[in-house]
């Protein structure tokens, strides 16, 4: 059991060290601009759009009616990490100063759940491979699963590699991209760096000068 929870333990930090690695330029451009959180009307098509995926999940998951509730069951656990996704995709974007509705768009279908997937796997990497070498080591390097199948060391040995290469490719891939999502677009609009939000610095200086804001 304590084996168990130093590993766990273990995996967690690993996990959110090669998250916060991975996500590091979109961090940098978060602590550097912290603009207000907005909402725009592209960020409620993306919200459909998980909706419809975690709904289509848990119905080609639990297609037997005779797994109702389990099929609810995962569905309600997928709308809330849906919803999660979403929610931090928000803030998060809103406080790198991301205005472009289509960059929104890949920071919360792409980005943020292909991090969510890298920290995911490192945990499980961390924490069944050496517990499920020990399991093949004590029952002579073969292990039944579900009575059909067995497992072998060499097979396992074999998954967790690629689990290793999984995990890197994927550090590669969300940093990369998170990179990408702070650059500077080619005509100079919603880039990081600057307020996303001029109209709402110009209309308040125009206050504190006594004058006439745009809007109004």
């Amino acid at each position: 059991m304590m084996v168990f929870c130093v590993l766990a333990f273990t995996g967690v930090i690993m996990a959110a060290m090669l998250g916060h690695y991975s996500l590091g330029p979109l961090g940098d451009a978060m602590r550097r601009l912290n603009a207000p959180t907005r909402f725009a009307m592209g960020d409620m098509l993306w919200l459909a759009v998980l909706i419809q995926l975690a709904i289509g999940a848990s119905t080609a998951l639990y297609q037997d009616a005779f797994r109702a509730g389990s099929r609810w069951f995962v569905m309600t656990m997928l709308l809330a990490g849906a919803l999660g996704i979403w929610v931090g995709g928000v803030s998060t974007m809103s406080r790198a100063g991301i205005t472009q509705t289509w960059r929104r768009g890949v920071c919360t279908l792409v980005l943020l759940p292909l991090a969510i997937a890298l920290m995911m796997i490192a945990i499980f990497a961390i924490v069944a491979g050496p517990i499920v070498l020990l399991l093949l080591a004590q029952n002579g390097g073969r292990v039944a699963v579900r009575g059909t199948w067995h497992l072998t060391s060499a097979a396992w040995i074999a998954m967790f590699v690629a689990a290793i290469i999984v995990i890197a490719v994927l550090v590669v891939v969300v940093r990369r991209l998170s990179g990408w999502l702070i650059a500077v677009p080619a005509n100079g609009r919603g880039c990081v760096g600057e307020d996303p939000y001029p109209d709402d610095a110009d209309a308040h200086a125009n206050e504190d000068q006594g004058g006439i804001s745009p809007t109004g």
